[in-house]
């Protein structure tokens, strides 16, 4: 079957002579089809009225699905009675390998495909440029700046762009495996980076209680050498990234807390990033599937101020 059928959904406003004239290799392909599976075309209907027409979109869609999981002849036969990719899920290819009519692997395959054409909105092309063999759960941990570097090289239609692409990915993936993406939104936790950082803005402590609440440019920065605000600016900036990527576990409060030291106070930070991740991947568990209800936030709680001590379970 021909693959271009699936463009046939630009044209479903239109009769068969006006797309005759707006495309005509595929109306000739299209009324072949029809004539082949004995269905009238002669109507002044638009083709999206003719059932076969949608039909064959459905099994165009499908195909292109099974052609990029790469299964096997029998599994082709077996998954194409399903005329419609949305008409297969988890329990149908689960059902099929119990029949032996499909391998496990097969499966899996079938699975990560399906999930990445609906997230490209049936895009052979996008789906191709993604990585082929990697994980959707791995993928939803990506940032919408990430696909807009991995996708530059696909040919898009005309005036989509591409940052609007990257973005409706990244969104998407995050509806399919929110507790992926809320652990791939959290910027990483690195010694090197915030201890130093921390170690580094103990000069701006005096006069800036609340560094940051505010902008650097915001802070009093009397005690520092003018030469050595440019890299005081780049550690507040570290810091910041922290604050900013964990709302609401107070992070600002952790890196001002003047009763600890700044290895302390590192060690406070990571501890409630630690606690807080546990608490998503408790919650969306090994599938990164959301159940908001299993969150249990108790455990990202804040320490009293001068303690490093995590706060005690919920009962």
């Amino acid at each position: 079957m021909s693959t271009t059928f699936t463009t046939l959904k630009a044209y479903l406003g239109l009769t068969f002579a006006e797309l005759a004239v707006q495309d005509a290799a595929l109306s000739s392909e299209l009324t072949t089809e029809l004539a082949l599976r004995e269905v009238n075309y002669d109507t002044p209907e638009p083709i999206g009225t003719v059932p076969m027409v949608r039909q064959l979109i459905e099994e165009t869609r499908l195909e292109e699905v099974i052609g990029l999981a790469g299964v096997s002849e029998a599994a082709q036969t077996a998954l194409r009675a399903y005329v419609s990719p949305e008409a297969i899920d988890d329990g149908v290819l689960q059902l099929h390998v119990s029949k032996t009519e499909i391998t496990a692997a097969e499966a899996t395959s079938m699975g990560r495909m399906l999930e990445r054409y609906f997230v490209c909105e049936d895009s052979v092309e996008l789906v191709g440029a993604l990585d082929k063999d990697g994980d959707n759960v791995a993928m939803a941990e990506r940032s919408a700046a990430y696909w807009l570097d991995t996708l530059s090289g696909v040919t898009l239609p005309d005036g989509t762009k591409l940052e609007a692409v990257a973005e409706v990915i990244a969104r998407r993936l995050e509806v399919l495996y929110p507790g992926a993406a809320v652990r791939g939104r959290i910027p990483p936790v690195v010694e090197t980076v915030q201890k130093a950082a921390l170690d580094a803005l103990v000069v701006l402590e005096a006069r800036n209680p609340r560094r940051f609440d505010g902008t650097f440019a915001d802070l009093d920065v009397k005690d520092a050498p003018s030469e050595d605000l440019p890299m005081l600016q780049a550690h507040w900036g570290e810091l910041m990234k922290m604050v900013r990527g964990c709302p609401g576990l107070g992070l600002e409060q952790v890196f001002d807390d003047l009763g600890l030291t700044t290895g302390q106070r590192y060690a406070a930070m990571a501890a409630r990033i630690g606690r807080f991740i546990a608490a998503i991947t408790s919650a969306s568990g090994p599938s990164s599937r959301f159940d908001a209800l299993a969150l249990d936030l108790s455990r990202t709680a804040r320490p009293g101020r001068g303690s490093t001590s995590p706060p005690s379970p919920s009962p």
